[in-house]
């Protein structure tokens, strides 16, 4: 009687822990990814690098499911419009707001980094993969006037977990933000 219950005891440990260290992998891959994004400013290749820092920073046990990188200089976290459906289906939502990556374009950008980068920010991003708020219109100059730009991430992790006859999907997420890189 008392052994059964000590099973699902440590098994829920076992699932508990394995959860922590997943959220703490997606923590420390949005951390990285925001880093180079904020070095990187205005940059056309700021979102590419962003994109390849997070999903090469995460194990190939969980799936990302979206990637939305968005303005955080005028809202403190991740804009309700763009965690939208309709947003990851457009690659985000209005101009200016925020940029978003679903599976497909994850993985395309992971598989062949060197012609993905012909995706991203040419100078007027009309047309690309980060066409919503193109790095060309990130604030990276620091002024009397306006501080610089800030940037935030938001990252939504599928994790399949638990035995295979009782498979369930777990979602995590996490958000941050962090100034933009000033540039002379």
């Amino acid at each position: 009687m008392v052994l059964p219950l000590l099973f699902v005891l440590v098994l829920g440990l076992v699932e508990s822990g394995l959860n922590w260290r997943t959220s703490s992998e997606l923590a420390t891959a949005v951390r990285s990814g925001l880093r180079t994004a904020s070095a990187l400013g205005s940059s056309p290749a700021a979102d590419q690098a962003l994109v390849l820092g997070v999903a090469s920073a995460l194990d190939g046990g969980s799936t990302i499911e979206k990637i939305v990188v968005y303005d955080a200089s005028t809202s403190a976290s991740v804009p309700p419009a763009c965690l939208t459906a309709g947003a990851l289906a457009a690659g985000g939502s209005a101009p200016g707001a925020c940029n978003v990556y679903g599976p497909a374009q994850i993985q395309q950008v992971v598989a062949n980094p060197v012609s993905s980068a012909a995706l991203f920010g040419q100078p007027s991003c009309s047309g690309m993969l980060d066409k919503f708020w193109c790095p060309a219109d990130r604030e990276t100059v620091q002024t009397v006037s306006g501080g610089l730009g800030q940037i935030g991430l938001y990252v939504k992790l599928n994790v399949e977990a638990g035995p295979h006859f009782v498979l369930r999907l777990t979602t995590i997420t996490d958000d941050a933000q962090m100034a933009l890189e000033p540039k002379q």
